[in-house]
């Protein structure tokens, strides 16, 4: 066990635990999941959905302003800054 980290297989054993689609992808056990994931990136993109799908992800509506269709690179002194997020003024 690391200090802040917990037990990394105990929490990969009950996430497999409560998803029959994640056992499906990334096996039956927490080792075979890090073996499949660790050499399959597609297999990894696969699984990502499948968090918030079991409704384990919180949406981050924070972010919401920064998402759009553009496809030009914005730096960050472009972005708008987010409601917030800067301190106040006396």
């Amino acid at each position: 066990m690391r200090p802040g980290g917990g037990d990394r297989a105990e929490l990969l054993a009950a996430l497999l635990a409560g998803s029959a689609r994640l056992r499906e992808l990334l096996g039956p056990d927490p080792a075979t999941w890090v073996r499949r994931a660790g050499a399959d990136r597609a297999l990894r993109e696969r699984g990502t959905p499948v968090f918030g799908e079991e409704g384990w992800v919180l949406p981050q509506t924070d972010f919401l302003p920064y998402v759009d269709d553009a496809s030009e690179l914005r730096l960050h002194d472009d972005l708008p800054p987010l409601d917030d997020s800067l301190p106040r003024r006396a």
